[in-house]
């Protein structure tokens, strides 16, 4: 990707060239990719668009922002909102919500699961809603969220450039990862 500023200028799937947006849309906030070559992003307004890695045309997947977040996982993206609103849109089906998170600064969706974070530290989720683990993070202060790519494990980077790193199964922490010397993404 090419990127002036926060503006997408152009996205290489075999060659490099304009991405068009939708009308209306602004600058890109955050983008991802997902399964089959797709690139997800928001804008700073209220959107989230896909584009096709064939066609290159986006299409407007949900308005339920503005965003403080969005991450790609198995299946679709999992958005947070600046009002804390945190949303599943599957890449295919209709966006849901998942709960309403005053305090939360980052999202991250798995294969079974989903996680948020705020400075009360991490908790994850399960997305059938059975079962919920609230991980101990003493101190802590994570802005970024990442699973493992088999959903067994969740990284939270912390404001401090310190990562923690847990099961999910059983909610023990793993490891502290300290040495960075500024804020590092999870």
């Amino acid at each position: 990707s090419v990127m002036d500023g926060a503006r997408l200028v152009g996205w290489s799937w075999p060659d490099l060239a304009a991405l068009p947006t939708p009308p209306g849309s602004r600058a890109l906030r955050r983008l991802t990719t997902a399964g089959a070559g797709a690139l997800w992003g928001v804008d700073f307004g209220s959107s989230l668009f896909a584009w096709d890695s064939l066609t290159e045309e986006p299409a407007v997947l949900d308005v339920g922002g503005p965003y403080l977040d969005m991450e790609h996982g198995p299946g679709g993206v999992i958005t947070l909102g600046v009002t804390g609103e945190a949303r599943l849109v599957p890449e295919r089906g209709a966006p849901r919500r998942l709960a309403q998170l005053d305090g939360a600064f980052a999202v991250a969706l798995g294969e079974t699961a989903w996680a948020w974070a705020g400075d009360d530290g991490v908790t994850v989720l399960a997305l059938d809603g059975e079962w919920t683990r609230a991980l101990a993070a003493p101190g802590a202060r994570p802005r970024d969220l990442s699973f493992s790519p088999d959903g067994a494990l969740l990284a939270a980077a912390d404001i401090d450039g310190r990562a923690r790193v847990w099961s999910v199964q059983d909610g023990v922490l793993l490891g502290l990862l300290a040495g960075h010397e500024d804020r590092i993404p999870a």
